[in-house]
């Protein structure tokens, strides 16, 4: 269980920052659509 914890983390955290520019790309685009 130690070493799944361990990968899971480090998955989550390379996930959460392809979220985070995902989101901010997101964020980007409807800005420029809505101007």
């Amino acid at each position: 269980m130690g070493k799944n914890t361990l990968i899971l983390n480090r998955n989550l955290k390379e996930n959460w920052q392809s979220v985070y520019l995902y989101k901010y790309a997101k964020n980007f685009s409807s800005q420029v659509i809505e101007k």
